[in-house]
């Protein structure tokens, strides 16, 4: 049982520190714009979505989450939030976006090119993503898989930021 608690505890901790370290990342990506159109996609209950646009300094906040109690908390935040699938078109016009952010959402989309395609379209010529995702096969993720039959959020995660 001690062996047991001290990987539990181990992985407690590679997981806050993956999670802070991907945050600030993330953040790190994100140039300031009060003009930007700025949006979350899986923006769960706002809070993270807050933290994007403060960085980014704009008002101009929407959303996609497919849950209606975290759509609701988003929208308690001021988010314009859509309630809508990622495997579905999304529900807004061509160009709109000047940046958009997904932060562990890709890995559970059914058809990444669609998923692809749709930010595409819907990112303004001049705008950016940043998609960040866990890597499983990462050490810690495997050691994960083998101990607790789960997979914890890697150290091992990568960023992609894409200009058009």
């Amino acid at each position: 049982m001690l062996i047991k608690n001290k990987l539990n505890s181990y992985f407690i901790n590679q997981w806050e520190n993956a999670m802070k370290k991907n945050n600030e990342n993330i953040l790190n990506l994100l140039d300031t714009n009060p003009q930007a159109k700025l949006l979350d996609l899986g923006c769960d209950n706002g809070e993270w979505t807050s933290k994007i646009a403060n960085k980014v300094m704009t008002k101009n906040i929407y959303g996609i989450e497919i849950c209606l109690d975290a759509a609701k908390e988003s929208m308690k935040k001021g988010i314009d939030v859509k309630l809508a699938d990622l495997n579905e078109p999304f529900p807004f016009s061509d160009n709109f976006f000047d940046i958009i952010h997904a932060n562990q959402v890709i890995e559970h989309i059914i058809n990444v090119d669609s998923f692809i395609q749709e930010i595409y379209r819907i990112l303004k010529p001049s705008g950016y993503v940043v998609i960040s995702t866990e890597n499983l096969s990462g050490i810690d993720n495997l050691l994960a898989f083998i101990f607790r039959s789960t997979s914890i959020f890697s150290t091992y995660i990568r960023n992609i930021s894409y200009w058009k």
